[in-house]
């Protein structure tokens, strides 16, 4: 591979892993917080779901974060442009993923169309900042070292 493409790697590990964290937390605020919301709102003989049902769906969503990311990493390498591609793909990616699995649930597993929705939305709009964060970063990372590459960089005092 030429040196070029892999001067500064898009960090998919430490994505992952802090995806994972952001996910985690979310996961466990739906299981419990989606129900309860539920039960306000519908009342106890709506169609309010479960704590499991909740879990399932956090999984399905944390499952397609995993998945959006790939496409980052691998064009990321490419340049800027390819960076940005590849966050478009990836979170097409995984909003159509999300959202395929959602209504298998629903259909096929016969969970609650409420939980599972109110899951989904939660835990992608969760987990889309902190993935941006990361293709943020990585694009300033290498907007600095082009700069500084090709002596553009200045010094800057305050």
């Amino acid at each position: 591979m030429n040196q070029e493409l892999t001067k500064h790697p898009f960090p998919l590990l430490r994505c992952i892993l802090a995806l994972t964290g952001v996910a985690l937390v979310a996961g466990i605020l739906c299981s419990f917080g989606v129900p309860a919301v539920l039960k306000m709102v519908v009342g106890a003989e709506g169609d309010v779901g479960s704590a499991k049902e909740c879990a399932v769906a956090a999984v399905v969503v944390w499952v397609g974060g995993m998945l959006g990311v790939v496409p980052v990493s691998l064009f990321g390498p490419l340049g800027v442009m390819a960076t940005v591609r590849g966050w478009f793909m990836g979170t097409g990616l995984k909003l159509v993923l999300s959202l395929a699995a959602a209504v298998g649930l629903i259909k096929a597993g016969g969970y609650s169309v409420n939980s599972v929705m109110l899951t989904l939305a939660f835990m992608y709009l969760a987990m889309l900042p902190a993935s941006m964060f990361f293709v943020l970063n990585y694009l300033r990372a290498k907007d600095g070292l082009a700069k500084a590459d090709s002596g553009l960089a200045m010094e800057t005092s305050v």
